[in-house]
């Protein structure tokens, strides 16, 4: 994706830096020495356990894939994922779920004092560009957050999925009944999140949910310790 005139202009006032090395670069959001550590999965479909009924995800979260999307993250840096994220992420999803006819697209929510405090949800974002790109609908308002928890970062397999117990709950049963839905997240590490996600979309009444994130983490060996 190329970028606007706007964004060329401020970039003549504040040098663009590289989202991983952070040495100043003409354009993009990578240099090149660092592009070559933007991983894509070479098998996107991801194990997972019911309630969810597929599993994918496009690139590893380390190098400069999870540069650049912290960068957007944290510090909303929009083009670090509009540049070299979003298009491979869109067609690639949309090319593996084509044969599943999903009809809507749900975003994994956030709790609302967090939103506001990063002034953004990014899996909305994500999500609501996928919907676009794919010709579906969007409704970012079907799933709430209803209380806050702690952040999975650091949490064994096991706690990953207890802290999300009980986090969510469908505030519009009537937009995912009987529907195949296609959940969006920014990153995957054991799918607890989105399998909680997935488990009260089918209490409601969603005939199959199918989860999506733009990164996945292996959980290497210290995750799985308790």
């Amino acid at each position: 994706m190329k970028e606007n005139l706007w964004n060329r202009f401020l970039n003549l006032f504040f040098p663009r830096r590289c989202a991983c090395c952070k040495q100043v670069i003409a354009e993009g959001a990578l240099c090149e020495s660092c592009l070559p550590s933007l991983k894509t999965l070479h098998s996107p479909v991801i194990p997972c356990e019911s309630p969810l009924d597929g599993l994918t995800a496009v690139f590893y979260y380390s190098g400069a894939g999870a540069a650049l999307m912290r960068e957007f993250k944290f510090h909303r840096q929009f083009q670090c994922y509009q540049l070299l994220l979003q298009e491979t992420f869109e067609n690639q999803i949309d090319e593996l779920y084509q044969k599943f006819n999903c009809s809507i697209i749900i975003p994994v929510p956030m709790y609302i004092d967090a939103k506001r405090k990063r002034g953004f949800n990014q899996s909305e974002y994500i999500a609501s560009r996928l919907a676009k790109s794919m010709s579906l609908p969007y409704q970012p308002s079907a799933i709430k957050k209803i209380r806050s928890n702690k952040v999975q970062h650091h949490l064994s397999k096991a706690e990953r999925a207890e802290n999300v117990k009980n986090v969510y709950k469908v505030q519009l049963p009537h937009t995912v009944a009987d529907k195949t839905v296609l959940l969006v997240d920014d990153i995957t590490t054991t799918g607890a999140t989105l399998q909680e996600c997935a488990a009260v979309l089918k209490a409601a009444g969603a005939a199959k949910v199918y989860g999506a994130a733009v990164f996945f983490t292996p959980h290497v060996q210290p995750l799985d310790k308790v």
